[in-house]
């Protein structure tokens, strides 16, 4: 082997055992927060929570994975009329394949299941999220927002959401 591949490897070795502290230091940064996560992926748990995220206030329902792609789908069609042709088509797609996926996820996910077939959760979603700003919701109006963000990126939570009343 020469100098290059090898050095190449060691690279690539170090790079992926960078990779992999990163990653258990992420999934490590809120034990509690993961816990909620996997709830919400296993047992099929939803609740009202408020994040705090790189100074942002993000406040909503958590929700699992599967739950999360069936309400970004029924989003999207909402929005197909008001689309035009290339819009439609785009959205005819992607929600196709993101019924396909979904149809991949079980309802509810056994521990084996989570452990044996899926990686820890990076992500938590959200049903009827609003994003604070001072003492504005955004949006104000209607439903909230369909949110997902990374596990690793919450700086800290609250149980409970949060109103403008």
């Amino acid at each position: 082997m020469d100098e290059v591949t090898k050095k190449q490897n060691n690279e690539d070795q170090d790079s992926e055992e960078q990779g992999s502290e990163q990653r258990k230091g992420a999934l490590e940064k809120d034990p509690m927060l993961n816990l909620i996560v996997n709830l919400a992926e296993t047992v099929g748990v939803e609740f009202p929570i408020t994040l705090f995220v790189n100074g942002s206030t993000i406040t909503g329902v958590v929700i699992n994975y599967k739950t999360y792609l069936r309400e970004i789908i029924g989003a999207m069609r909402e929005g197909r009329e008001g689309s035009n042709e290339l819009g439609r088509v785009f959205i005819d797609t992607f929600t196709g394949a993101m019924e396909k996926r979904a149809e991949e996820i079980p309802d509810l996910l056994s521990e084996e299941d989570e452990e044996e077939k899926h990686p820890p959760r990076r992500f938590i979603h959200l049903r009827n999220a609003r994003v604070i700003a001072g003492s504005n919701f955004f949006p104000t109006q209607g439903r909230g927002l369909i949110w997902r963000g990374r596990i690793s990126s919450v700086d800290g939570f609250s149980f409970g959401t949060l109103s403008g009343t």
